[in-house]
């Protein structure tokens, strides 16, 4: 019997229905296995020409755009030929164009981005980075972002595009913003004189997930973490006979 060979992209092709699409830097690793006698070599050859011994993967980088079909085939050591199978692929190396019309906004404790739509048709998605780091995990397809910030900070922001085998474009223009910092307020017990016994329970508002530390006369009673929201609470919160000053 013949062997067997398996084509292996370095990468997940990405297919409309009809054909298969990658980028220019992936590489195709070719394998075989044959069950008595052992492979005596792989051959391969690209649209069509001469087939030649396999060596090391094969890669379109330096090749351009275009179609190109992998055929492929192995011969065990008792002389058994396999029939030439073949993998067509359009390679891709070209990345879309940075986004425009870049903008940046504050909204509360939010950072709103928006960008104009790419015209590629390829186009995938977009990344969002904040001071280098990559926000999103999944590929957003729409044209605005909101990130939860914290107040007292700088940060900035950049977009780029990403096609549909992942080439990535350049960076848009970059964007900062400054936020300022807003005390945590103290909303129950409220402000002024208020009679309770002890312990109490302690609640307001702040910057979203702010750490709150609750001083009792001027001593720490703990702390806890402001929600989304920025609404916080703090229960068990000791406190002595007579005047007490939080």
């Amino acid at each position: 019997s013949a062997p067997q060979t398996t084509l292996t992209p370095s990468g997940n092709l990405y297919y409309d229905g009809q054909h298969y699409y990658a980028p220019g830097n992936f590489t195709y690793t070719l394998s075989a296995i044959d069950q008595y006698s052992g492979i005596d070599r792989i051959e391969y050859n690209i649209n069509g020409s001469t087939f030649i011994k396999y060596v090391q993967p094969i890669t379109f980088k330096n090749m351009g755009e275009g179609m190109y079909t992998i055929n492929y085939r192995a011969i065990d050591k008792a002389g058994n030929c396999e029939q030439a199978k073949a993998k067509t692929i359009i390679v891709d190396p070209i990345a879309p164009a940075a986004p425009t019309g870049f903008n940046i906004s504050q909204v509360n404790f939010q950072i709103h981005l928006s960008w104009n739509r790419n015209s590629e048709s390829d186009l995938a998605g977009y990344n969002i980075y904040r001071d280098g780091a990559k926000l999103n995990t999944l590929l957003p397809t729409q044209l605005d972002y909101y990130d939860l910030i914290v107040g007292g900070k700088t940060y900035v922001y950049n977009v780029n595009a990403v096609d549909r085998v992942g080439n990535e474009s350049p960076f848009s223009v970059s964007a900062s913003i400054s936020t300022a910092s807003t005390m945590p307020i103290i909303q129950y017990p409220t402000n002024g004189s208020f009679s309770a016994d002890s312990p109490i329970a302690v609640s307001g508002n702040s910057e979203p997930a702010a750490i709150v530390n609750i001083f009792v006369n001027g001593v720490s009673a703990g702390t806890t973490t402001a929600s989304s929201n920025g609404s916080f609470s703090l229960s068990k919160v000791n406190i002595r006979e007579g005047e007490n000053t939080l």
